[in-house]
């Protein structure tokens, strides 16, 4: 809850007083300190330390069209609205399909019903680029705008839903020990990638381990990022985009973007 229902003060951010709960940060602490072990005995436990260094200092970022970021930087009152919302307001059809059934009940689960309304999703990345399913444009956020209300899971919700079996016999519940505040994204994804990790790594591989797009948005690899609260384009620091999937926009719309964007210092990078 934000506020205690019983003097009303504020809380801190649900998704954080989440991650933050003993028997999260002691599931994530064995996991983590399973995977240096295992690591030693291979190894490649520097390596591990490196990559786990270099995580520590990434970035989140979300993808998204062209079209969204002309309309984010039209003014500094346009708000960056999660999925719920747009569908609540009638701006958008909830599609109805699996995909979006078993997203609703991962959200539920994550966070409850109420709280899923207000999470923002975002990737972490080390080269300024998100996943290329979800736009063209990769909106890499201002950590001092967003890390003391975002967390960080193992992957996908709705994926992880999947691979860790959970169902309703068990309540949808959650395992514990993959999701940490931001702070600790480093020490998740070092605990993810001892299982993945395979002889020695070297930094140009890092970016690559983190975040991969698949063949599709269920095959892509990446760490979830959960903000709690709006944005706007004053939460973004810059905006890189890496090639034109869509039809790419004309000179003069780019122009226009790139001088609204210079207004509030966000940096466009296009190709």
């Amino acid at each position: 809850m934000e506020q205690c229902p019983h003097c009303y003060r504020p809380c801190s951010f649900p998704n954080v007083n989440a991650a933050l709960r003993p028997e999260e940060t002691d599931a994530l602490k064995k996991r983590y300190d399973d995977a240096l072990a295992s690591a030693e005995a291979a190894g490649t436990d520097g390596d591990l330390l490196d990559y786990q260094a270099a995580v520590g200092n990434s970035e989140a970022v979300i993808s998204r069209s062209f079209s969204e970021l002309q309309r984010l930087s039209y003014s500094e009152d346009e708000v960056y609205a999660t999925f719920y919302q747009r569908v609540d307001a009638g701006l958008r059809l909830s599609g109805g399909d699996a995909w979006d059934r078993i997203r609703s009940i991962a959200d539920t689960a994550l966070f409850g019903e109420r709280n899923k309304r207000k999470i923002r999703f975002a990737s972490l990345t080390l080269d300024g680029h998100g996943l290329p399913h979800y736009g063209d444009c990769s909106l890499v956020l201002r950590e001092e705008m967003i890390a003391h209300r975002s967390t960080v899971f193992e992957e996908n919700s709705v994926m992880f839903m999947e691979h860790h079996g959970m169902s309703a016999d068990d309540g949808y519940a959650v395992p514990a020990g993959y999701r940490a505040a931001w702070g600790e994204r480093g020490e998740l994804a070092a605990a993810k990638a001892a299982g993945t990790l395979a002889g020695q790594l070297d930094a140009s591989q890092y970016s690559d381990l983190l975040q991969h797009g698949g063949k599709d948005e269920k095959a892509d690899h990446f760490v979830e990022v959960h903000i709690w609260g709006s944005l706007t384009i004053r939460s973004i620091e810059r905006v890189s985009i890496r090639s034109w999937h869509h039809v790419a926009p004309s000179d003069a719309e780019l122009q226009v973007v790139r001088e609204k964007l210079a207004l509030v210092d966000v940096v466009l990078d296009i190709p």
